[in-house]
């Protein structure tokens, strides 16, 4: 039985019947039990069907346009969504309801739309939860009604579960949906891990060879690319380029002129001679490799025989062209002192003897004298993680962003504890309570990918206090 919509929030912007909404899923990253999840090709059934009717009475509208059709690239329902408003749906005549959604529409690739539509209305009060299995179509679903903050909530949970595996596929999915945040998460991500995934290869099933042209061009013109060479830059254009090369071959030269070839070593100088054997370099950029040793290393360089490719005119790199180094080729160790709270952290450079400073996070609240002190650890990331005293406030800072960002606020207050990291968790133990003096053996434990909080077994004792 069909389930009529009223109000503004309903699909088109019209009164009538709801459609069944067909979800087709590809790949955008792995599940616990296997298989894929990914970003959603969108068809509207009681489209499908009006123009089936104009077809047989031959009022057929003229297409819009070919290919997939996603839910942001269609045009927007109109009236929009109000703010805050929700959904009512309203049945001609009474609708069993079983899980969650009216009986009748229970295809995994319906219930999400039906979920969002009766979940926010008075007959169920039952939250829509997210998962793995489900944001990409709830994703999709919220973005072709409008509702906001489900989309939204969808971008931040892909954004808190980025990792190695999924990262090229979310920043294709940002880019299809066009969400410019969840976009630069993954860009970031990307640039933060480039080493890593530049070694990564056909052993997964998403890499870096997979994005776009557009998309690749955007991830290495980034100055925050975490890497030690420039070689590293280049061999993923070469990987990208001879993923396919009939067809990428003719974009050889604009993914090229990607890499910033002033900043080759001595050492790099046999990579890139070999550059000149690889047949894709031969037939579309053979010049533009020869300017960029000539620019480097100067005259002393045997020029290759082989003839000119027609496409490249016009492509040798200029011998002005001074670009920044990337943020991992300009990284310095250092020596970080956590002094009194309300003073900024002091970072000594053990090879230069220079000393920099950090600003802190908790400087206008050590003014007020709600924090006396912090606990600190540091991720394989080189992530710093600040824990305030007695405060619950957690922070981590970023030394790409140079920024000290907020995370969710801990479960306990504590005072003399210690922190630690230990496989993308951060655990809390020991201290006492400012208050009441009690120590304490429950153990807090920190998701970094999910930004959560959650206890663990407790401590078989308590620890001396304070810890040392």
């Amino acid at each position: 039985m069909p389930v009529s919509l009223e109000g503004p929030a309903c699909l088109g912007g019209a009164k009538g019947s709801l459609g069944a909404v067909v979800l087709e899923a590809y790949p955008l990253c792995r599940r616990r039990g296997g298989g894929s999840l990914g970003f959603s090709q969108l068809h509207c059934e009681g489209g499908l069907r009006r123009k089936r009717r104009q077809r047989e009475e031959g009022k057929e509208e003229p297409e819009l346009g070919s290919g997939p059709v996603l839910a942001s690239k269609s045009p927007p329902p109109s009236p929009p969504c109000s703010p805050g408003k929700k959904l009512h749906a309203l049945a001609a005549s009474p609708v069993p309801v079983e899980g969650g959604v009216p009986r009748g529409f229970t295809s995994l690739r319906t219930r999400p739309i039906l979920q969002l539509c009766w979940h926010s209305s008075g007959p169920s009060t039952t939250p829509v939860s997210l998962s793995e299995a489900n944001v990409q179509r709830l994703y999709a679903a919220s973005d072709m009604l409008q509702l906001e903050y489900v989309r939204e909530a969808c971008a931040s949970f892909l954004a808190r579960r980025l990792d190695l595996a999924n990262c090229t596929a979310i920043l294709k999915f940002a880019d299809a949906f066009d969400h410019h945040k969840l976009r630069s998460q993954a860009q970031s991500f990307i640039a933060h891990n480039f080493k890593q995934l530049s070694r990564m290869g056909s052993v997964r099933e998403e890499t870096l060879a997979d994005l776009t042209l557009a998309q690749l061009l955007a991830v290495l013109r980034l100055d925050s690319l975490d890497i030690e060479s420039e070689r590293t830059v280049c061999h993923v254009a070469v990987q990208w380029l001879e993923a396919t090369p009939k067809e990428r071959g003719p974009s050889a030269a604009e993914v090229f002129k990607c890499v910033r070839w002033a900043h080759f070593t001595d050492e790099d100088r046999d990579y890139l001679e070999g550059l000149l054997t690889k047949p894709i370099v031969k037939k579309h950029c053979l010049d533009l490799i020869e300017g960029a040793l000539q620019m480097r290393y100067g005259d002393m360089l045997h020029k290759s025989p082989a003839p000119k490719p027609e496409s490249s005119s016009g492509s040798v790199v200029p011998a002005a062209e001074n670009p920044p180094q990337r943020l991992g080729m300009c990284a310095k160790e250092m020596v970080i002192f956590f002094g009194h709270p309300r003073d900024p952290f002091l970072c000594y450079d053990p090879y230069s003897g220079d000393i920099y400073t950090m600003p802190s996070p908790l400087t206008s609240l050590a003014h007020t004298k709600a924090i006396t002190s912090s606990a600190v650890c540091l991720s394989p990331d080189h992530d710093i993680y600040l824990a305030a005293q007695p405060r619950k406030d957690l922070w981590v800072y970023k030394a790409a962003q140079n920024s000290w960002q907020q995370l969710a606020d801990r479960l306990f207050c504590r005072e003399g504890m210690d922190v630690a990291y230990l496989n993308g968790y951060i655990y809390i133990l020991g201290g006492q309570d400012p208050i009441t003096r009690m120590k304490w053996k429950e153990v807090e434990c920190y998701s970094i990918q999910r930004n959560q909080w959650v206890l663990v077994a407790p401590l078989p004792h308590f620890l001396k206090y304070p810890l040392t």
